[in-house]
């Protein structure tokens, strides 16, 4: 591949140097852009870069970007062409557009005058972004108060015609992407808001909404399921799906229909093709190669970045899919270190092969005042009408696997080889095939099942029945097994790892903060989750193929790449030698972890990646069609309790729950569950008594409530509700279980 060097009005013909692994991991990151849009689009056109059309001759080159340049630029993309970025006119290294001292730069290949200002005055234009239309560029406002540590960002959005003009305000937030609706409808703005303080090289968000362009007040929640970072946040033609980070390094995509975050792999600057091929690129850890992956197939492939002669010993920043699929940008070439400053850094252009194995064409728009440029931005006259074909998408191998038949899961199933252990569901027979048993598991402290008859470990945890565990040693004695289980924290602050998971001192499943940690082979194991708080993780692990090597996982689907765990002093687990099997905790009831888990198999053979595919496919579709209940949160008065159950009072149960009528006092969040309602508090689990509802009338506590109507798993425990008038709604307290009071 040849890199064309623009320097002034005309092109030199010079080749540029080969790149380092960072830079090559810009570039790549900006073609993996172009090329997910490529791949993925099967309807409308095929794959094509449109025929350029006749450009009108100026009457004299302008100076700068001349005439020579703009047809260059319109032979790479195929059509009339817009450019948009931020100029760094300060001496502070703002690489990342942090400061004041910017300009908002533009560019049209079927206007005379060159590269041009859009906005008069100096200022902070943050991740300048087109509108689907090209006729208008949205941007934001960065500014921190407070010094670096703590700092506190204030940021709003902007939006300026691409005629130029004053900027006009639009409301506060970090704006990521302009989506249309199709065929050109409605234009939204997607963007962050609640920012996090502190001063770091990218902008990070706890939600996400979006808003029509034209009424900025109209604002719709799409993501608040944990930490976002603006990079590299890019939705799909449809709008369905989007790339990005929760937070770096954990990058994939979110799925806005069943509300999941689907994690391919650590990385940086992840992007989403335009179109809807849905492939997806992660910049590996050299910042040498991209890692291409389509979704549903197994593997991935790598698009090195060394034929990219002008990034050689230098790295590549601010890659962005343009609106067609095979074009992208970036800026360059950096230091390896970009807050070493930046030096001669222009916009450069990128086109992949239809295939999306190399990049087949590059230009560099080399600005002759010498003040580096940052965030580019690219519209394409069409380009939003190109659609990759495909079948034609990766190396052969992954056409290959992306065009076996993948038929739906209708249920969840078990792989039935090998098979030492299963639980689906408390409803389910979780029998072994052949094997003339069944698996069971027994509640120990405050364990008990949850709304999808699932095991909810908040406070305690199950214990796996001896024949079922002595079978799961025996297949990780032997070396071969597997495991798969859905996992769906409720929480993801911690001070120490705990124990979602363990089969004696050999495997040992944990989750630390948003990530989990395989303990095997006497090593703990980092897999970068980017878990969310009530996100459910289709989870698969196998043994590793070397001595040495870490363990095999999936998550979503999705194989991902492990790293030997460092914790931080005095947060690591101590080793455990005790044999149990149990989910929740450890033996003697340490390292607790309060979440739920369904679907869980365990077998003595190495996993099947077409299974783990399949399941992960069945889960996602479950996820997108469950609604979780309602609930309430309310400050409440009691005025009548039931009598408590006591241990010897409920017979062979282990668990009873009493009931109580309140009047509320304040609604604090949620549905209003009425002026009186009654409750359905836990009394005894595990035969241990709880605090229950307070003993004394009058007494006012703050109250987490859902319907009873929707925890069918009650229907089967001991309970009470002999003091509820028939027509009273009765409520669950899903609150955290506690010791009675001594």
């Amino acid at each position: 591949m040849q890199l064309r060097y623009i320097l002034g009005p005309a092109w030199s013909g010079s080749p540029l140097p080969a790149m380092t692994a960072r830079s090559a991991c810009r570039v790549a990151v900006c073609a993996l852009l172009g090329l997910a849009a490529l791949t993925g689009m099967g309807c409308g056109r095929k794959e094509a870069i449109p025929k350029t059309k006749a450009v009108a001759p100026a009457a004299q080159p302008p100076k700068g970007e001349g005439l020579s340049l703009r047809r260059q630029i319109e032979s790479l993309t195929g059509g009339a062409t817009r450019l948009v970025w931020a100029r760094d006119m300060g001496k502070v290294k703002d690489a990342f557009a942090n400061g004041s001292k910017l300009m908002l730069m533009g560019l049209d290949t079927r206007l005379p005058s060159g590269e041009r200002v859009l906005a008069a005055d100096q200022g902070n234009y943050s991740r300048p972004l087109f509108a689907p239309d090209g006729e208008s560029v949205v941007f934001s406002r960065r500014t921190a108060e407070g010094p670096d540590a703590t700092a506190r960002w204030r940021s709003s959005i902007f939006a300026v015609p691409w005629s130029g003009g004053p900027p006009q305000l639009l409301r506060s937030g970090y704006a990521v992407d302009v989506w249309a609706e199709p065929d050109m409808g409605r234009m939204w703005v997607y963007a962050l808001t609640t920012m996090r303080d502190g001063v770091g090289a990218n902008p990070e968000g706890y939600r996400m909404i979006r808003f029509p362009l034209t009424q900025p007040d109209k604002e719709e929640v799409i993501w608040e399921s944990g930490l976002l970072s603006g990079d590299n946040i890019q939705l799909d033609r449809a709008g369905t799906t989007a790339s990005g980070l929760i937070p770096w390094p954990n990058a994939g995509t979110f799925d806005f229909k069943s509300g999941q975050f689907i994690r391919y792999r650590n990385g940086c600057w992840p992007s989403l093709a335009p179109d809807d091929s849905g492939v997806m690129w992660v910049f590996d850890g050299t910042h040498e190669n991209l890692r291409l992956f389509l979704p549903g197939v197994e593997g991935n492939w790598r698009v090195p970045l060394g034929d990219l002669e002008v990034l050689k010993g230098k790295a590549a920043y601010h890659p962005r899919w343009s609106n067609h699929p095979r074009i992208f940008t970036f800026t360059g070439p950096h230091p390896v270190k970009v807050n070493q400053g930046s030096g001669r850094v222009s916009v450069m252009l990128a086109r992949f092969n239809s295939s999306l194995t190399k990049i087949e064409d590059s230009l560099s728009l080399r600005n002759s005042s010498g003040e580096p440029d940052c965030f580019p931005d690219v519209w394409v006259e069409g380009g939003g009408t190109v659609s990759l074909e495909r079948g034609k998408i990766g190396p052969r191998r992954v056409q290959e696997l992306a065009a076996l038949p993948r038929p739906a899961v209708a249920a969840w199933s078990a792989r039935a080889e090998g098979l030492c252990f299963v639980w689906e569901r408390a409803t389910a027979n979780n029998d072994i095939p052949g094997g003339k048993r069944s698996s069971s598991i027994t509640p120990q402290r405050y364990a008990r099942y949850g709304c999808r008859f699932d095991m909810l470990t908040e406070g305690g945890s199950f214990v796996v029945d001896e024949i079922s565990a002595a079978a799961v040693r025996a297949a990780l004695d032997g070396g071969a097994w597997s495991i798969e289980m859905a996992v769906t924290p409720l929480t993801t602050v911690a001070a120490r790892p705990r124990v979602i998971f363990r089969a004696g001192p050999g495997l040992e499943l944990q989750q630390s903060g948003a990530d989990f940690i395989i303990h095997c082979s006497g090593r703990d194991w980092l897999l970068g989750a980017g878990i969310s708080a009530g996100q459910t993780t289709h989870l698969a692990l196998g043994p590793p193929l070397h001595p040495g090597e870490p363990p095999v996982a999936w998550m979503n689907g999705q194989a991902q790449e492990l790293r030997i765990f460092e914790a931080a002093p005095g947060t690591a687990l101590v080793e455990s030698e005790g044999m149990e099997v149990q989910f929740g905790s450890r033996q003697d009831g340490s390292a607790d972890w309060a979440g739920r888990l369904e679907t869980i198999a365990i077998n003595a053979l190495p996993a099947d990646p077409a299974i783990v595919a399949a399941h992960a496919a069945w889960w996602k579709e479950k996820l997108a069609g469950l609604t979780p209940p309602a609930r309430t949160i309310v400050r409440a008065r009691l005025k009548e309790a039931s009598p408590r159950a006591t241990p010897d009072s409920i017979g062979a149960y282990t668990r009873s729950w009493t009931s109580a009528l309140y009047e509320k006092t304040a609604l604090l969040s949620g549905p209003d569950p009425g002026a009186t309602f009654g409750v359905a508090h836990w009394t005894l689990l595990d035969r241990q008594l709880l605090t229950g509802p307070p003993t004394a009338l009058g007494d006012e506590r703050e109250l987490v409530l859902e319907s009873m109507a929707d925890h069918p798993e009650m229907d089967s425990e001991h309970g009470s509700e002999e003091i509820l008038p028939d027509d009273l709604t009765l409520f669950l307290d899903v609150g955290a279980p506690g010791p009675a009071a001594e």
